[in-house]
């Protein structure tokens, strides 16, 4: 049993979670395996509540089961949550960086979490997983990199990491605690 979306969650948590629950589809595949997944109906966003639709092949409602008939394949849920979330109202200018820069972007993190993200031990986790983000952007995007640090909904950190030869972009995001 999980309740992934629940009412107050951000747009970039349901997309998520929303991707969470078709993937739960893929890894129980062709086994036996009951999954509950409980959802505030009156309480979620009609587009929430339809996405959950898609993501569950068999609905509890009113006290029957019935087959969904908007059940759709991981795949193509998954698809649909591959939308680039929107631009920030305020990034900071993009740091740009190579091969040998990498101990001054995580300086540069590190002080940027210390005024943006409360507790310590999620500004450590933060300041990894960008600095392993631009880490592999430099090994598997051509060598060079941007970088940019912007506070998100209810003050979430997000950093986005851009490869410059190839652009792939990886958006981290980190919920304010």
């Amino acid at each position: 049993m999980g309740e992934p979306i629940w009412p107050g969650r951000s747009e970039a948590e349901i997309v998520e979670a929303t991707r969470h629950e078709a993937l739960i589809n893929a890894a129980f595949a062709g086994r036996r395996a009951t999954i509950l997944c409980p959802y505030d109906t009156g309480g979620l966003p009609p587009h929430v509540v339809s996405d959950a639709r898609r993501t569950h092949p068999v609905l509890d409602e009113d006290g029957g089961r019935t087959v969904s008939g908007a059940y759709r394949e991981p795949s193509a849920v998954c698809a649909d949550c591959d939308l680039p979330l929107p631009e920030p109202a305020h990034a900071a200018d993009p740091i740009t960086y190579t091969g040998g820069g990498l101990a001054e972007v995580r300086e540069r993190v590190t002080a940027w979490t210390a005024t943006t993200v409360p507790a310590p031990a999620r500004r450590a986790d933060f300041v990894l997983a960008v600095n392993e983000a631009t880490a592999n952007s430099i090994a598997h995007g051509g060598g060079s990199g941007a970088l940019r640090l912007w506070t998100g909904e209810r003050g979430a950190a997000v950093a986005e990491v851009r490869a410059t030869d190839d652009g792939l972009t990886v958006r981290l995001h980190m919920d304010a605690p």
